[in-house]
């Protein structure tokens, strides 16, 4: 690996099934014609969380100042802009970035 190169170090998955069933009490578990009087609703959800690392090798004074730099105009962007709303991705069309203030 060389400095800047971006690796992934790990990740976390989760994933939920859930199924409801809505009815009429007793008339939807009668076996055979019990579909009739009720409904049944399936979801399911799979969460994903990857964290990824960019190692940066500082050999002298200037190379600290460079990547604090960066580091703080990443951040300022990072605040300026809702890169994530409610959990997606907020890109608009080729890419770009949609801004909520």
């Amino acid at each position: 690996m060389t400095s800047g190169q971006t690796v992934l170090l790990g990740g976390l998955m989760s994933e939920e099934d859930d199924k409801t069933q809505t009815g009429i009490p007793i008339l939807r578990q009668i076996r055979g014609i019990g579909d009739l009087f009720g409904t049944t609703n399936g979801s399911k959800l799979r969460t994903e969380i990857i964290v990824f690392v960019r190692p940066r090798i500082i050999q002298n004074g200037l190379d600290a100042e460079n990547v604090a730099e960066e580091f703080r105009a990443r951040l300022s962007t990072m605040h300026s802009d809702a890169t994530i709303i409610n959990g997606k991705d907020a890109s608009g069309p080729n890419g770009s970035r949609l801004v909520t203030k």
